[in-house]
């Protein structure tokens, strides 16, 4: 076992490739080729399968460079492997861990979007005095909006239905 298995909680992986160098960042990087690429893909899931057995971080971050230049090919045989890993090495089934993407600070520009559709579709309820019903979201989602709606005194969400898309209902007090 590894010196540094009980220590270890979260770990970063760098992703070297860039699509311009930057002249201020001292990190690693080259720019991105589609071989070099495929290379360091093949490298990092040999790595993880050496380390898996004796590091068992809680949290795994992807930084670089640029992530999101590799390919949605490139990321998910990473993906698949870093399952396999949980799996095998770890003991860990797909209900003990969650996987969060957020590329190009998505999760944020959604959130500001989601809070703005919280407000208008707020105000058309009440205008309507009537029930909105938004359709199918995620759970991130789901809770933006209710956090984006909690303090107005005047609304009313919930959430209903089954699965992974729930739908919220926005009601006027």
């Amino acid at each position: 076992m590894s010196a540094f298995s009980s220590s270890v909680q979260s770990l970063y992986v760098h992703v070297p490739f860039c699509a311009a160098k930057c002249e201020y960042c001292a990190f690693f990087s080259e720019l991105s080729s589609g071989e070099q690429m495929n290379r360091f893909v093949d490298a990092l899931i040999r790595e993880m399968e050496l380390v898996a057995p004796s590091l068992k971080p809680r949290t795994i971050f992807f930084g670089g460079g640029t992530p999101s230049l590799l390919s949605l090919a490139q990321w998910r045989r990473v993906l698949e492997a870093m399952e396999k890993v949980l799996q095998q090495f770890l003991g860990l089934d797909d209900t003990d861990y969650q996987v969060h993407i957020d590329v190009d600070n998505f999760r944020e520009t959604r959130s500001v979007r989601l809070r703005a559709l919280a407000g208008q579709l707020a105000t058309l309820s009440k205008d309507l005095d009537k029930a909105i019903t938004i359709a199918g979201m995620n759970e991130f989602e789901r809770r933006v909006v209710h956090r984006a709606l909690s303090d107005a005194g005047d609304i009313e969400t919930d959430s209903h239905g089954y699965g992974t898309f729930r739908k919220i209902r926005l009601q006027p007090n």
